[in-house]
């Protein structure tokens, strides 16, 4: 049992240390600047029966809209 903790923070201490770093393709706003107001029409594409190969096997995704769509991207 102490060892599957202690293995447990040293992982969350690896994961921090590595967390800590810059990643280079975040993008943040100025000081100034406002969020833009979110819909899900940026995910419209993901909706469907998806199907392919991964994992060594076939691998098949269901992505139904979201309950109450309305096709301007609200909810």
């Amino acid at each position: 049992m102490i060892k599957k903790s202690l293995l447990c923070l040293l992982m969350l201490v690896c994961f921090n240390v590595l967390a800590e770093g810059k990643f280079p393709n975040l993008m943040f706003l100025d000081d100034k600047q406002q969020s833009p107001r979110a819909n899900l029409t940026a995910v419209n594409w993901l909706t469907g029966h998806w199907r392919g190969e991964a994992f060594g096997g076939l691998v098949e995704e269901v992505w139904s809209p979201p309950y109450g769509w309305q096709h301007d991207g609200r909810i």
